[in-house]
């Protein structure tokens, strides 16, 4: 038996053709589904994409609204400390924009400013308007609101 396995066999070209053909066959059979796990695997990075910039686009309108939210609520805030100092001042609300300043102490300021400057305008019985005195600012505040 040894010395048939020590044989060397000879092929003719058609049946070599057809061991390659079958051994090419075994080969590409492991990889005939490779085309569709690409395509697969392309669609799943695709909606994986796709779900990371629409988390992106909900990141961005989340972000938008809560600086939308905080600026309104500092507008609130400034707006009921103003509405305070005005009150605690005795400031006519059609002044409101006058009073600009960011924080209770500096409202309060001009609040007292306005106060006094509207004291040195008030009308006379007479109707006329009581002299604003030399004061270069109680003059500008005079003209300012409605003085001739």
């Amino acid at each position: 038996m040894s010395e048939e396995s020590n044989e060397e066999k000879t092929f003719t070209q058609s049946q070599l053709d057809e061991v390659v053909k079958e051994r090419l066959a075994r080969e590409r059979s492991k990889y005939a589904d490779y085309e569709e796990l690409a395509e697969k695997a392309k669609a799943y990075d695709d909606a994986k994409e796709a779900d990371a910039s629409e988390l992106q686009k909900a990141t961005t309108r989340a972000d938008k609204a809560e600086a939308e939210l905080k600026a309104y609520e500092e507008k609130e805030k400034q707006s009921a400390m103003v509405k305070k100092v005005m009150e605690e001042n005795s400031v006519d609300a059609k002044y409101a924009s006058l009073l600009t300043a960011t924080d209770e102490d500096g409202l309060n300021e001009q609040a007292k400013l306005l106060a006094e400057k509207f004291a040195e305008s008030v009308p006379s019985d007479t109707g006329k308007q009581a002299s604003v005195g030399s004061d270069p600012s109680a003059a500008f505040a005079h003209e300012l609101f409605g003085g001739k």
